[in-house]
């Protein structure tokens, strides 16, 4: 028997950095919701930031999307975000963030990473700059993101599940990182 999902939903992935793309995938969305007579719910799944040069402008519509009164949303958790956080926590993750994009993000917030840093003392300057830049309501609403959503027989993730073990036995990690056994 198929379930139905009971709210007009749509699902958005891997943004990236590119608000204005975002911009516009919202405005079809809200356009589509008003012919339809719907409140739409729009789940969003994650990687918000990196790669793109709007990684801060993405994170303030995501925000103002949240408050929107045309629509409901999940903002959920990928593991760009989940980086971002990390180098927040730990700087020394500079490095690997770096490989993922991160510097587009530091960019949108004003602040320049390093290319060739390899240094702790480097990473804790940057880490700490960014810090003073980000704002702080983005900060909240990363760390208050789930890494899943359930509507009806519906689960929302940013990456994936194990196939090969039960839901109730996995987490925001394997949610956020799995790739090649839930490709298979």
């Amino acid at each position: 028997m198929t379930s139905r999902i009971a709210q007009l939903t749509y699902a958005i992935g891997d943004i990236h950095g590119y608000d204005d793309l975002f911009e516009r995938m919202i405005d079809r969305i809200q356009i589509d919701a008003e012919l339809l007579g719907e409140r739409p719910r729009i789940v969003l799944l994650g990687d918000y930031v990196d790669r793109g040069p709007a990684s801060r402008q993405v994170l303030k519509r995501v925000r103002l999307l949240q408050n929107a009164r045309w629509c409901d949303v999940v903002a959920l958790m990928g593991n760009h975000e989940e980086a971002l956080l990390r180098f927040v926590d730990e700087p020394e993750f500079g490095d690997t963030w770096r490989d993922w994009g991160g510097a587009a993000t530091l960019d949108s917030y004003g602040v320049v990473m390093p290319y060739m840093a390899r240094s702790a003392e480097i990473w804790d300057e940057v880490s700490r700059r960014f810090a003073e830049k980000i704002d702080l309501a983005h900060l909240e609403m990363l760390r208050a993101m789930p890494s899943s959503f359930q509507a009806g027989d519906y689960l929302f993730v940013h990456a994936g599940v194990d196939p090969d073990r039960p839901l109730a036995e996995q987490d925001g990690a394997t949610f956020m990182y799995i790739r090649g056994r839930f490709l298979r």
